[in-house]
């Protein structure tokens, strides 16, 4: 994708903890064409096709007397 341009994600489950840190990762490639945005990389170890760019880190709120407790989103 060219800088600027915008492209839907297809929806992912998963789940976090609330009130917990939680970080996701994101990799850019100049060389995998056929990856759309969103694509889901299970093994990313001694790739060298990919390189990581910033991760979002993010802490949402847990409600008093939830917190610990798992999250779907």
């Amino acid at each position: 994708m060219e800088e600027g341009t915008q492209a839907e994600i297809p929806p992912q489950e998963f789940g976090l903890v609330v009130g917990e840190p939680a970080r996701f990762r994101f990799f850019a490639s100049s060389v995998r064409r056929d990856d759309h945005a969103g694509t889901m990389i299970e093994d990313v170890t001694g790739n060298e096709e990919l390189e990581e760019v910033a991760p979002i880190e993010t802490t949402l709120p847990a409600q008093q007397g939830n917190e610990g407790k798992i999250s779907a989103g």
